[in-house]
């Protein structure tokens, strides 16, 4: 069940939004695991700092899901907008503002001429229907709740131990075991996606993950 629930959130929001939601959940997490490890901040039990670690991913992620869905739908308007005015030769911007919405996907990679002859294309084609563009709002709302979703998760490797270890010492340690275990896997598992090689992009994805989150730790994160 986990792994076609991974796939589903995975096609619901894209390889690099999903890596970016399960960092900023499990850096999240791990900020408040090595802070107590370190005897940076205090709380009353270990249920109450699990209760502290599920609330911020839990907060984090509604916030990420509402600015996803609020700026999307803010720029879907603009696009329609932009596509409107170029039927009636109204925009004289209207390429440029294209060209720099495309800046930094596979487009780059073509010859300018192939690029100018696409940036044409998406201007003379036909808008969606109603329907269609029902759809993409669907999908849009889709987007944000699965990123809530794979925040949410993130804060799991470390939330669990807090509950079942009674000993604080051993319950830290498994928590930082697990959050290592965790962004190995999820590197691992998004390789495919993305087209890297799989020990690679695990190694690298525990790497940065732990390098950011003692940062942050130590420099008020």
């Amino acid at each position: 069940m986990v792994v076609p629930l991974t796939g589903k959130l995975i096609a619901n929001t894209g390889p690099g939004l999903a890596i970016q939601e399960a960092l900023y959940g499990f850096i999240m997490a791990m900020i408040f695991v090595n802070a107590a490890q370190v005897g940076i901040i205090s709380f009353d039990s270990n249920v109450n700092l699990a209760f502290i670690i599920f609330s911020m991913n839990f907060t984090w992620g509604i916030i990420d899901a509402l600015v996803i869905i609020l700026v999307g739908s803010l720029e879907r308007k603009r696009d329609i907008n932009i596509l409107s005015k170029s039927r009636d030769n109204d925009c004289a911007e209207c390429e440029s503002i294209v060209k720099d919405d495309l800046s930094g996907t596979i487009i780059d990679a073509i010859e300018p001429a192939d690029e100018q002859k696409i940036i044409r294309q998406i201007l003379s084609s036909r808008l969606e229907s109603d329907e269609e563009l029902s759809k993409d709002r669907a999908e849009l709302i889709k987007t944000g709740v699965s990123s809530f979703i794979i925040t949410v998760i993130a804060a799991i490797p470390a939330v669990i131990p807090l509950l079942l270890i009674a000993d604080l010492t051993s319950a830290l340690f498994v928590a930082s075991a697990l959050g290592s275990v965790a962004l190995f896997f999820v590197g691992y598992t998004m390789s495919k996606y993305i087209g890297a090689n799989r020990w690679t992009m695990a190694v690298a994805m525990t790497l940065v993950g732990w390098s950011v989150t003692i940062m942050a730790t130590f420099m008020g994160g």
